[in-house]
């Protein structure tokens, strides 16, 4: 009997996945639990598994091509059954697949032929992100309120850390989110999701941090920062960006944030708002390190500063309640080393 390969189940806001790549070639022999496929779903890329041992019959999804959930993707020829037989039975299918999206400048395209530069179907995980996002938008009560901090003991901490071989790799980022999450701690109300009509407070900081890919955003979740070291957190931390920016990213990876933290740093952007990833009910952006005139003892000197803007749901959490804690947070980074050390 020939067994059905279909687009495993996805979350609401991405009805489709993409084939990514096929593993296996048609007419070779699988085993049950092999990979034959990965497919690209809102979370991550994944790797599809053989339901059954057989025979990979036919390819009906074509890599690049969206499939809806539930939707053919391909078939195995099961033990003792005739391949041809089965190629020829599924000879006129296609994947299940939703309507094409129009060639650029034809029907359907707002812009005139020979104008368009490239169309990008508005799937996969940048359809993804941008549904989640305004969703995150309509749905939630979202301000944003903001600090400066000044950076000059965050970096004097870091050049500490350089001058030891076993902490000279930890980065910036690292360091900041180890000083989150004892913040987030004292203000249970901002370390919280949103299911339903519940308010949930979380023990443990599982913090997302946002990072950027050619076709959109992940936030892979550092658990449980509270119980690493930094160098813990640090060699996380860079593995999960590594395994997102090769597109190896698990799903388990992605689930289980109770916060996020969004930054632009690298970029130079000195401050901008972040939009909550929903079911949490806040999120920080961080700008750049940038050098500006403070006053200290009555004199004008050279200083360092951070912006800090936290987006906040007004729903869970009251402007005090932001206020508060970024004002705890401020005092964690202007004076890191005894957390750090």
């Amino acid at each position: 009997m020939a067994i059905e390969i279909t687009m495993p189940p996805l979350s609401e806001e991405m009805p489709e996945g993409i084939v990514v790549e096929w593993r296996i070639e048609a007419g070779r022999r699988v085993e049950k639990g092999q990979v034959v496929a990965e497919v690209e779903t809102d979370k991550a890329v994944v790797e599809l598994e053989a339901p059954a041992a057989g025979v990979l019959a036919v390819q009906l999804a074509q890599r690049g091509q969206p499939v809806p959930a539930g939707g053919l993707i391909g078939v195995l020829a099961g033990e003792g059954e005739d391949v041809e037989e089965v190629r020829e039975r599924y000879a006129g299918r296609a994947a299940g697949q939703t309507a094409a999206t129009g060639p650029a400048g034809g029907a359907g395209c707002p812009v005139p032929a020979g104008e368009v530069l490239r169309a990008i179907p508005l799937h996969g995980t940048r359809g993804a992100v941008a549904a989640r996002m305004l969703r995150s938008r309509q749905q939630a009560a979202q301000y944003q309120v903001r600090i400066d901090c000044d950076a000059e003991g965050l970096l004097r901490a870091r050049s500490a850390l350089k001058k030891n071989k076993q902490t000279r790799n930890i980065t910036l980022n690292a360091m900041i989110l180890k000083c989150v999450a004892p913040v987030l701690k004292q203000h249970p109300m901002i370390n919280a999701t949103i299911v339903g009509d519940m308010i949930y407070q979380h023990a443990k900081a599982n913090i997302g941090v946002a990072v950027a890919l050619p076709n959109g955003v992940v936030a892979p979740v550092v658990r449980d920062i509270g119980g690493k070291s930094l160098a813990e957190v640090s060699g996380e931390l860079d593995g999960l960006a590594e395994a997102a920016r090769a597109r190896k990213l698990r799903p388990e990876h992605l689930q289980g944030g109770t916060f996020s933290v969004s930054t632009l740093g690298s970029y130079g952007v000195h401050s901008f708002t972040a939009i909550i990833v929903p079911p949490q009910v806040a999120i920080l952006a961080i700008g750049a390190i940038r050098d500006e005139p403070v006053v200290r003892d009555g004199q004008c000197v050279a200083g360092k500063r951070i912006a800090l803007t936290l987006s906040a749901d007004h729903r869970a959490v009251d402007g005090a309640v932001a206020a508060e804690f970024l004002q705890g947070l401020q005092r964690v980074l202007e004076d890191p080393a005894p957390l750090l050390s």
